[in-house]
């Protein structure tokens, strides 16, 4: 969920216990009805308010699908490097994974920088949590960072076209 495509609505059913409990209910006889496995959960961008609704809501979903036979899994973005460590904002990667039984850590954001902040990102995590129940997802999806620093996904056709251009080493001598 995001600003532009649900976040509101996901704020709003976290926000009380009633409310919590119905879309729990909801997410389990939808997971019931197609008889899957379980349900992966992929609450984005929330506000750091949210932590403790979101928390409540996992644990109430765990319970409910756990009780049905089913797993529950968590996508979950990296929490933010900040000067004192690490912000985990809405998600209590700790807490959570006393109850998912697996937590996928969404691909990082920037590619370049992935060798460099990655190693220190999952000795952290690992220390919150155990390894058994991380899990790294990879993106085949392309990004390029502009000068600014921002970042913006590529094409395929994009990637391809970048990639046929470049060469990895030094300039070739005339």
């Amino acid at each position: 969920a995001n600003a532009a495509n649900g976040l509101p609505v996901v704020t709003s059913l976290l926000g009380s216990g009633a409310q919590r409990s119905a879309h729990v209910q909801a997410i389990v006889a939808v997971a019931e009805a197609a008889q899957l496995d379980g349900v992966d959960i992929a609450y984005m961008d929330l506000p750091a308010d949210q932590r403790a609704s979101f928390t409540l809501f996992t644990i109430e979903l765990a319970q409910a699908l756990h009780g049905k036979g089913k797993i529950l899994t968590l996508t979950l973005p990296a929490p933010a490097k900040s000067a004192q460590g690490y912000d985990e904002g809405a998600y209590d990667w700790a807490e959570l994974a006393k109850h998912a039984d697996l937590i996928q850590l969404l691909p990082y954001p920037d590619p370049g920088s992935f060798r460099l902040e990655v190693p220190a990102l999952l000795e952290y995590l690992t220390s919150r949590l155990d390894p058994a129940r991380l899990v790294m997802t990879v993106t085949p999806l392309a990004t390029e960072k502009a000068p600014d620093g921002t970042l913006r996904a590529n094409t395929n056709l994009e990637a391809r076209t970048i990639a046929s251009r470049r060469h990895v080493g030094a300039p070739a001598r005339e």
